[in-house]
């Protein structure tokens, strides 16, 4: 509850119009209220209910009562104001006294001049409204996306897609769900390796034994994916195509990657800590999956169907850089759909080596990750796969490392060594140089494990 209040308070994006740069603080600098702000004398009804499938045995209440604290809030300030009920968050100052003053307020999506002369870039707002289907086969999900081509918008968990929808900047006509699609479902066993449906949940690889026995690698990045609740919604089809986290162009901001004509993040002043430091064109933006550089590692292939073709392609091409397409992350074009990854048996059981480093210890995209499958004979290395991701907008394969450490018996000098190159080429922005030092290191680490 004390979450919800913090969030209902708090302010809306404001940006300086020319840079792009924000006026209000980031969560990171000006703190919500936490644990610590609890009055001691609050009353807690803590529910015992057991739970064995949780790390701690017992069940979470997870995120519903943050809205409740919300709407105490919100109930509380329409009293004071004398049953003026504003019906939305955030309650921040500017727009309580445009209320009290009759003042219109500025709900619209355009941008707009806000109380005070500052330029506001998007204003969060319920859902569009939108027809939805529900195909049950994949040959009648492909036949809507042709039938409503840029109009419509494919769903898999939805986690993606929803933060599009509720904060208004994409708005479709047609949404196509996928939940229905049973051969999209599941993990079974191939000719060679693992077959995945597209839309198998997280949760499902993270618990399924042959994926944590023989390919413990995918098991441990699809753990690493924010909460136990949204992995049990989310997908590894969504996981791997979901678009980046750039917080301007996630704002509505014209950027490059939107059809604009600049990038904001890439501008003198701007806030700029999560974004690349190589693979750039134009677009600083990072790929945000953690599934992806495992996939890479594992050399897992990815078929796509269209309307009239069937593509496989490795895992290390499926994701594309802003020199390819600036608009896009992966080769999915309109009209294509992510079906199936299959993780060939060539990798199994090899050494592994994940690690993602974050903000905070669960929830938080990486700042930088690394995923790493070895081949080996005792402390020597006879093959290897590297990928790192977080620093560029595709997950990066590290062909230089693993050329360097194939063939070599690992030491300290190696991994130092190892982790030296790997960030050759690499140009920080501003406020990122430290995802230099922090890729070396996590490169270092992977090679040092095999010791």
């Amino acid at each position: 509850s004390v979450q919800g209040m913090g969030q209902a308070m708090t302010q809306r994006w404001v940006f300086d119009p020319k840079w792009g740069v924000p006026f209000a603080n980031r969560l990171y600098t000006a703190r919500p209220p936490g644990i610590l702000d609890v009055p001691l004398d609050m009353k807690v009804d803590a529910v015992g209910i057991a739970d064995p499938q949780t790390p701690v045995g017992a069940k979470g209440i997870g995120e519903p009562p943050v809205g409740a604290g919300g709407a105490a809030l919100t109930s509380a300030v329409a009293d004071a104001m004398g049953g003026i009920c504003l019906c939305r968050t955030p309650l921040t100052p500017d727009i309580i006294l445009m209320e009290l003053e009759g003042l219109k307020q500025p709900f619209t999506l355009e941008q707009h001049i806000g109380y005070g002369e500052r330029e506001m870039a998007i204003i969060r707002d319920m859902i569009p409204a939108f027809e939805l289907f529900q195909p049950t086969t994949v040959e009648d999900a492909l036949a809507l996306m042709a039938e409503h081509g840029e109009a419509g918008w494919v769903l898999a968990g939805g986690l993606d897609s929803y933060d599009w929808f509720k904060d208004r900047i994409k708005r479709p006509e047609a949404v196509i769900d996928l939940g229905g699609i049973d051969e999209l479902n599941g993990i079974s066993d191939g000719q060679d390796g693992l077959e995945i449906g597209a839309m198998t949940t997280l949760t499902e690889i993270v618990r399924h034994e042959r994926v944590r026995s023989e390919y413990m690698l995918l098991a441990d990045a699809a753990e690493h994916v924010a909460t136990p609740q949204i992995r049990n919604q989310g997908t590894l089809g969504g996981n791997i195509s979901q678009d980046t986290r750039c917080w301007y162009y996630r704002s509505g901001w014209a950027c490059y990657r939107a059809g604009g004509n600049t990038c904001y993040a890439a501008a003198p002043q701007a806030m700029n800590r999560e974004h690349a430091i190589t693979g750039t064109s134009r677009c600083v933006a990072v790929n945000p999956s953690d599934t992806a550089p495992a996939l890479v590692a594992l050399d897992a292939k990815m078929t796509v169907r269209g309307r009239r073709s069937s593509n496989v392609y490795d895992a290390e091409d499926f994701f594309i850089g802003p020199a390819t397409d600036i608009t896009r992350m992966t080769v999915l074009e309109p009209g294509d759909l992510l079906t199936q990854i299959d993780i060939p048996g060539e990798w199994a059981n090899a050494h592994f080596y994940y690690e993602k480093v974050r903000d905070r210890g669960s929830w938080d995209f990486q700042l930088v990750s690394v995923a790493a499958a070895f081949k080996t004979s005792g402390n020597t290395i006879e093959d290897a796969r590297i990928a790192v991701n977080g620093i560029a907008p595709f997950p990066v394969r590290l062909d230089a490392v693993e050329r360097l450490v194939i063939g070599a018996a690992v030491d300290e000098a190696l991994a130092i060594e190892a982790g030296e190159i790997s960030i050759d080429g690499s140009r920080p922005l501003k406020h990122n140089e430290y995802k230099q030092p922090m890729t070396s290191n996590l490169v270092r680490r992977a090679v040092r494990s095999v010791a």
